[in-house]
């Protein structure tokens, strides 16, 4: 273990059971070593040798997947401790080449211009509003930062996205509430709205989701070319099924999302009876490749 990481007592404890074992049911240790949200480097180019950032890390299930391709992975996360631990665990896993990166909270990335092969961002943009020191709006953020991810990629490297939809049916159907307010329905208004309908009641989060085409149009902005658009079968979370989302019929919007049991049996009734073109627009998360145009 890294000598500066000797100091957390509950990373050396869990240094003890990162490898899983048969016998042991579901809960925190699962979620932890579940490698299921390493499946997106099945739909990205990376190659032994490249060079990847898994930017917000945290423990490291997507770092496994990069290192099992023989690439260099950088292993950043504003946490110290969550960046060590994954690099602890894929040292375990007999994984080398993963070197944990603690950042501070900012939207500028400590890596040269195009330095990268490919970055990953699962699960990460909708929060990039929360961070502090950045003096303009959350959707602002996420531009500087995809900006940013620009930058320090390579000519033709590519970036995987992961992010919710703020226009998931189960959102109209009120059977979850907004992750960001954690009310019914309010994640369907325009951002000004939502903070006017909730003032009283929630503090803005500083959290954003896009539907489909705002998702594409961020991106557009940023510099990218999007190459493919994936539903993410639960959810980012737990991605049993990656699917490309123009494939019809579409199946995934039935299954249960990692952070909730709700019923969902009206969104499998959907996935029957509407077409592929109004569901692509339903999926509960997506998942996007880009590229940096040549």
């Amino acid at each position: 273990m890294p000598e500066y990481a000797r100091q957390h007592d509950w990373l050396r404890a869990l240094e003890d059971i990162v490898l899983p074992l048969p016998s042991v049911g579901p809960g925190l240790f699962v979620y932890v070593t579940d490698e299921s949200k390493g499946d997106l480097s099945f739909v990205m180019s990376i190659e032994p040798g490249h060079k990847v950032l898994d930017l917000g890390c945290g423990l490291g299930s997507v770092s496994v997947a990069i290192a099992r391709k023989g690439a260099t992975c950088l292993a950043l996360d504003i946490s110290l401790d969550q960046a060590t631990f994954a690099a602890i665990r894929c040292q375990q896993l007999g994984l080398s080449g993963v070197y944990p990166i603690a950042a501070c909270d900012t939207l500028r990335l400590p890596i040269a211009n195009q330095a990268l092969d490919s970055v990953v961002m699962n699960g990460v943009l909708e929060w990039v509003g929360c961070a502090e020191g950045f003096d303009g709006t959350p959707e602002e953020g996420q531009l500087a930062l995809l900006r940013d991810v620009h930058r320090v990629l390579k000519p033709g490297g590519q970036v995987y996205v992961a992010s919710k939809n703020r226009y998931a049916l189960i959102h109209f159907l009120g059977t979850a509430p907004d992750h960001c307010t954690q009310l019914r329905w309010i994640g369907l208004l325009p951002p000004a709205l939502q903070r006017l309908l909730s003032m009283g009641k929630r503090a803005d989060s500083g959290a954003r989701i896009y539907g489909l085409r705002g998702y594409e149009k961020l991106f557009r902005r940023a510099g990218f070319r999007v190459c493919q658009r994936f539903a993410l079968l639960p959810s980012f979370r737990s991605p049993r099924h990656i699917v490309p989302i123009d494939c019809r019929p579409i199946v995934g919007l039935s299954g249960r999302d990692a952070a909730g049991a709700y019923d969902r049996r009206a969104e499998r009734l959907a996935a029957r009876l509407l077409p592929a073109r109004i569901i692509r627009h339903l999926v509960f998360c997506y998942g996007f490749l880009l590229e940096r145009p040549v």
